[in-house]
This record gives C-alpha cells, sequence and structure tokens, in this order.
C-alpha cells in the first residue's frame, strides 16, 4: 500500500499544536506558497495563511521548514483531501 509523505503541498491544512507536552492550543492553516532550496531541488519552506493568529514561533517572512512539518508529528499534523497523514 503506498503511504503519502507528509511533506506539505499547497493546499494541505496544517494543524500546529503549541505548548509541549501540555496543549495550550491548536493553530489551523493552510499551505499557500513553497519555497525551493537554495541548493535543492525539493521544496524546502512552507508559508501558511492561519485561520486566527499565527503560532508564536511562525514568521510570515520565513515560513516554516517542511522538514519540520514532515518530521515533527507531535507539533503538527497534515491534512491532505480530507485525510490526515500519519
Amino acid at each position: 500500500m503506498f503511504k503519502e509523505s507528509r511533506m506539505p503541498k499547497i493546499g494541505d491544512m496544517i494543524i500546529k499544536h503549541t505548548g509541549g507536552h501540555v496543549l495550550l492550543r491548536s493553530h489551523i492553516g493552510l499551505v499557500h506558497g513553497l519555497k525551493k532550496g537554495k541548493w535543492s531541488r525539493e521544496n524546502e519552506i512552507a508559508f501558511i495563511t492561519w485561520s486566527t493568529d499565527p503560532p508564536p514561533d511562525y514568521n510570515e517572512e520565513y515560513g516554516y521548514f517542511c522538514t519540520n512539518i514532515h518530521n515533527l508529528r507531535s507539533e503538527f499534523k497534515v491534512i491532505r483531501n480530507g485525510i490526515n497523514i500519519p
């Protein structure tokens, strides 16, 4: 069975959990832009439009690294076409 990649794509819903082990808040947003890395052919940075205020560690100018969204499963949920990508 094919396993869907957690690397963000334009249109993905991202849920960012803040607060560490004690969940304080969830921030919901949509990926609206991707930027390729300087030395890589892969997308490295995801830019997200948030439905409310952005998480404290999000910077509009720098976005989030795609590998962080891919690897930090306790902090990020990736939802694509209505399906949570585990």
